[in-house]
């Protein structure tokens, strides 16, 4: 199971650990763009943790970062993107930003 949209710039993200009971923004994502690794030209998604961690952002590759997991015996995206707009909004008022991420 893959995303099948582009990932781009500005998107949020929940990764599949993500509570919804709890704040907006545990284990919530703001994309910050694509890098390759010049070695291996594997592409990595760069994305900024919106809660409170020790690393200001994280890497994955590309591949992980649009794969599945099997929660539960069931396999769910590792990341879903987040479209509804009232989330969106708050989302960007926590990452301090508007319209970039950094």
């Amino acid at each position: 199971m893959k995303n099948s949209h582009k990932i781009a710039t500005g998107d949020f993200y929940y990764h599949y650990k993500h509570n919804p009971e709890g704040e907006i923004n545990n284990f919530a994502y703001g994309i910050i763009g694509t890098a390759l690794h010049t070695e291996t030209e594997n592409l990595f998604i760069i994305y900024k943790p919106l809660y409170q961690t020790e690393h200001k952002l994280f890497a994955r590759p590309h591949e992980l970062f649009t794969g599945a997991v099997i929660l539960d015996d069931v396999e769910i995206p590792r990341f879903s993107q987040i479209f509804d707009p009232n989330v969106i909004s708050k989302l960007k008022t926590i990452s301090g930003v508007n319209n970039e991420m950094i």
